[in-house]
């Protein structure tokens, strides 16, 4: 393991596709700090910001499969 609180992600606005796959890996969307966002995406265009955090990925972890 890892040990990580949260995890970031980052996705283009033009290709909203991606931000389905995050929100249905359990990601939701949110305003990332300049920090958290790699300068050679935000060059790209506008961006979206997604995480996770821990308590979020253990309770999708252990949840029963539908």
């Amino acid at each position: 393991m890892l040990g990580l609180e949260e995890v970031y992600a980052h996705v283009l606005a033009r290709n909203p596709a991606s931000a389905r796959v995050l929100e249905k890996a359990g990601f939701e969307r949110v305003a990332l700090p300049p920090e958290k966002m790699p300068d050679a995406c935000a060059a790209k265009g506008e961006t979206w910001g997604f995480q996770i955090g821990r308590a979020a990925w253990e309770r999708l972890r252990t949840a029963p499969a539908a």
